[in-house]
C-alpha cells in the first residue's frame, strides 16, 4: 500500500514499504514534472519530526508567522487573555470598519492553526501513528 496525499502542488508518498514507495514515486515522477526534496519535513505549514517509529506535527513556525504579521511576535504568554479587573462594555452594535477586515484575518488564521493540528500530552505536537 501507497499513501499519496495531496493539496494543489504539494505531495506526499508515504507507506509502510519504502522499497515500494520509492517505487510508486518514480514511477508519478515519470508522468509529471516535479522534484524530490526527499524525507518530509514540512507540509502546508506543518512541521514533521521523527522520533525512532513516531512521527509528530506541529504548526510552530505558522504561529511564529501569524503572531509577527499581526504585531505580537513579542507578546508575553498570559494565562487568560484578558486581565481578571477587565470590565466588558456595552456593545452599541456598530462594528469599527476599519478593524473588521484585520479580525476576519486574525480569526481566519487561528482557526487553520487550530484546526490544523491538535494539541496533544506531549504539548503542542500532534503524534501521527
Amino acid at each position: 500500500m501507497v499513501i499519496i496525499l495531496a493539496y494543489v502542488d504539494d505531495i506526499i508518498l508515504t507507506g509502510p514499504n519504502a522499497a515500494q514507495v520509492v517505487s510508486k514515486k518514480k514511477l508519478f515522477m515519470d508522468k509529471w514534472e516535479c522534484c524530490d526534496l526527499g524525507e518530509c519535513r514540512e507540509f502546508l505549514y506543518m512541521r514533521i519530526e521523527y522520533q525512532g517509529e513516531k512521527t509528530y506535527l506541529d504548526q510552530v513556525p505558522y504561529l511564529e508567522k501569524i503572531l509577527k504579521c499581526f504585531g505580537m511576535a513579542n507578546a508575553k504568554a498570559a494565562q487568560t487573555p484578558l486581565p481578571t479587573s477587565y470590565k466588558p462594555e456595552l456593545f452599541d452594535g456598530t462594528a469599527m470598519a476599519a478593524l473588521q477586515p484585520q479580525d476576519q484575518l486574525v480569526i481566519g488564521s487561528l482557526l487553520y492553526l487550530m484546526l490544523g493540528t491538535l494539541q496533544s500530552p506531549i504539548g503542542n505536537r500532534l503524534l501521527v501513528m
